[in-house]
């Protein structure tokens, strides 16, 4: 991950080792947000907490590492003529929605 002045943050492309990771740890981070919601007293909360918030960490790996992707498509379909009623930013827009949607089903197995 880099700083850039002007941009937010730039994500490394990931392996497919580091997708299965950050997958596990979403899922994890979503349980834990589910057990912090039930009030369940067997496990401590400030852990829960933590994997809770580290799931959603994850989460935004995941899409930061692959916003480039979406953005190529989006140039890739305009420079092509197939999208002409919509801009970039608007096909860059639905590649993030997109994208956003594959990661929420995302399954590592």
């Amino acid at each position: 991950m880099t700083e850039t002045p002007g941009l937010t943050v730039r994500y490394a492309r990931l392996s497919a080792e580091e997708e299965v990771e950050l997958a596990k740890q979403i899922e994890a981070g979503l349980y834990a947000e589910h057990l912090l919601a039930a009030g369940d007293s067997r496990h401590d909360p400030a852990l829960l907490k933590i994997v809770a918030r580290e799931g959603r960490l994850a989460f935004e790996r995941f899409v930061g590492a692959n916003l480039r992707l979406a953005a190529w498509w989006a140039r890739r379909r305009v420079a092509a003529g197939g999208a002409r009623s919509l801009s970039v930013d608007d096909l860059t827009s639905e590649g993030v929605l997109g994208l956003v949607r594959g990661v929420c089903k995302f399954d590592y197995t």
